[in-house]
């Protein structure tokens, strides 16, 4: 029976601590671009979890990738999203993972920034050429009829998180929500039985679609905590993203 390898295994190795091998995997923390890479390299290479299948990390990737699905000339998968996107925000890991993908598809991802300024002329970024771009995928694009415009270019489309979408013609994209309503639940009652009194929703409802779900589930949940248990006002300073008390 194979040994298991561990994060300890791949920190003697490298000799490196085994929090900053722990930061490399789980994309926590801030390192070093090369110190991450090694620390995956060395991980697929000893077969930990799920980075044994990671072909992105081996001497031989470009030997066992399969053909390209994908027209010659159209090989840009582009990112639009209109902010700068760090190593906390949720879309980190998946942003990994999609990179491992269109390289196993000899393809290749581009990001780029929707300014202000082509938010609201309805204008794609200029470094974006829709001549070679083969699908986009939209992160943090929540205006909606930006998002219309970019419905109709007639490029595979996939948004990650949309904006609101109540009472609207739906997009003609393919769309990834977070599960929000059973998630909100879930949370609420978690914090109710560590003996929270007040429970606010604190955040932009109108903000996107996923916060929208929230916003709309948060006050569904005091059946399933008891209303006598605790304060949940509707009304909250919204500073915050809604689920920032979850964290505390």
């Amino acid at each position: 029976m194979a040994t298991k390898v561990t994060i300890q295994d791949i920190a003697n190795e490298l000799q490196l601590s085994r929090n900053t091998v722990s930061k490399a995997i789980n994309n926590t923390g801030v390192l070093a671009d090369a110190t991450r890479e090694k620390i995956l390299r060395k991980a697929a290479e000893m077969g930990y979890k799920q980075f044994a299948y990671l072909q992105l990390f081996q001497e031989d990737a470009a030997k066992t990738a399969e053909p390209s699905i994908l027209p010659s000339d159209k090989r840009e998968i582009a990112m639009l999203t209109t902010q700068f996107l760090s190593n906390s925000h949720f879309s980190s890991m998946m942003l990994d993972r999609f990179q491992s993908e269109i390289d196993h598809l000899h393809s290749y991802m581009t990001i780029h920034r929707i300014s202000p300024i082509e938010l609201k002329e309805k204008k794609l970024p200029s470094s974006l050429n829709t001549e070679r771009t083969a699908g986009i995928i939209c992160f943090e694009v929540f205006d909606y009829d930006y998002a219309q415009m970019l419905c109709d270019l007639d490029v595979p489309l996939l948004f990650v998180d949309t904006p609101v979408m109540d009472m609207r013609p739906p997009l003609k994209a393919d769309r990834l929500y977070m599960e929000n309503r059973i998630e909100v639940q879930n949370v609420v009652a978690h914090m109710v039985q560590r003996g929270k009194k007040r429970i606010s929703f604190a955040g932009d409802k109108n903000h996107c679609q996923s916060f929208f779900e929230r916003y709309i589930r948060y006050p569904c949940t005091k059946p399933y905590v008891g209303s006598k248990r605790c304060r949940m006002p509707l009304s909250a300073p919204m500073t915050l993203l809604p689920w920032i008390w979850s964290r505390h």
